[in-house]
């Protein structure tokens, strides 16, 4: 069972600061889980070190796992769930619950605000109970000028954008 295998790979996860892929979005210094050893995932091998982003149901238990490696590729284990499962970047506070595509997207507007992002790898209707009834703030990683400058990286994207929704959300 993937939620099975999942949790497997969470439990044995390393948390660590010096991970790749999120260096090169620009997340330095971010905690988050890598793998404690290599596996093969659809067709991709991932070694210890490259991230591993838990994904969970709105009651908060392991439904399957993101690998992504240095290089940025990016799979989910087989057979397991994926529509309706988010990975949580911080806590939410009940007021304000972005929405991001993807983990260092997600990372990044947590950084930024201060505030919780729900990492999604599909944009789906969110379940209220994983809102808390906030304020949801879709925060897309491809707004108007990231077709004009596809060289930008997520996290340049995503700290653009945070800025200009936070700044106007605050005023």
């Amino acid at each position: 069972d993937a939620a099975e295998r999942a949790a497997g790979l969470v439990a044995a996860a390393v948390a660590r600061t010096d991970n790749a892929y999120l260096l090169a979005k620009g997340l330095d210094d971010t905690r988050a889980l890598t793998l404690a050893a290599g596996v093969r995932c659809g067709g991709v091998a991932f070694q210890a070190g490259d991230l591993l982003v838990p994904l969970t149901d709105s009651e908060g238990g392991v439904v399957n796992v993101q690998l992504i490696n240095a290089a940025g590729d990016k799979r989910t284990l087989p057979d397991g769930r994926v529509k309706g499962s988010f990975h949580l970047c911080g806590v939410p506070d009940g007021k304000t619950l972005w929405l991001t595509e993807g983990v260092a997207t997600g990372l990044t507007v947590h950084r930024l605000t201060g505030q919780a992002a729900q990492a999604l790898l599909q944009f789906v209707l969110v379940d209220r109970k994983s809102a808390h009834d906030a304020k949801s703030v879709r925060c897309d990683e491809r707004p108007a000028f990231y077709a004009k400058n596809p060289r930008c990286g997520t996290a340049l994207v995503a700290r653009e954008l945070a800025c200009l929704l936070y700044t106007s959300d605050a005023a």
